[in-house]
């Protein structure tokens, strides 16, 4: 989460499992830049879902997914 209560997703890979690093900028799925949208706060709760070749992410908004919920479809190799 984030100081004002927001959630973000994040990302990091390692090779060995003991040393990691972030790469939160890989992930692609960003904050609304829109205030008021259903997830201009936060994103959180991802779940993927592999269908048919393709690989799907969706994820909650502000407040828990109260306001909404979206999904978006991996471009290119995961």
């Amino acid at each position: 989460g984030t100081l004002d209560g927001s959630y973000l997703l994040g990302f990091s890979e390692s090779e060995n499992g003991i040393h990691w690093r972030r790469k939160d900028e890989l992930i692609g799925i960003n904050l609304s830049e829109v205030e008021k949208e259903w997830d201009s706060k936060s994103i959180c709760y991802l779940s993927l879902l592999s269908y048919k070749e393709k690989i799907y992410a969706f994820y909650n908004g502000n407040d828990m997914g109260k306001t909404g919920f979206g999904y978006a479809e991996l471009e290119g190799d995961f």
